[in-house]
């Protein structure tokens, strides 16, 4: 695994945890390209429209939780594969991996998302 984090994953990490919603276009924009695809169990989004519009939809569902990774990442074919989980109140809620896929000129063209269990504690 390495420690150099492609800058464009921090950016896209960034965004996540961005409070003002019109902050968040932008960022996509500078790490995204135009036609990135985000999917996972709950959304296909296509485009950076889609793609903000559903970090809104999720942020606000859970006010002021953080996003962050939380392994290194191991890397093949432009392809990031690396940990990630949402903390709310403190406690980790989700957790999950993502596959993030970066075209040619550098930018992230595709994440692929994967929940793992919730934490016994916070089942039932």
């Amino acid at each position: 695994m390495s420690n150099d984090f492609p800058s464009v994953l921090e950016t896209y990490w960034k965004m996540w945890n961005e409070p003002d919603h019109e902050a968040l276009l932008p960022l996509i924009q500078t790490c995204c390209s135009d036609d990135v695809i985000f999917a996972d169990p709950n959304a296909y989004k296509v485009g950076h429209a889609e793609l903000v519009a559903m970090a809104i939809e999720v942020k606000e569902k859970i006010p002021n939780a953080i996003y962050r990774r939380a392994s290194g990442f191991d890397l093949q074919n432009r392809r990031h594969r690396y940990l990630w989980e949402i903390l709310y109140r403190s406690k980790v809620i989700v957790r999950g991996m993502d596959v993030t896929t970066l075209n040619e000129a550098g930018l992230i063209e595709r994440i692929d998302g994967f929940f793992t269990h919730a934490p016994p504690e916070l089942d039932g």
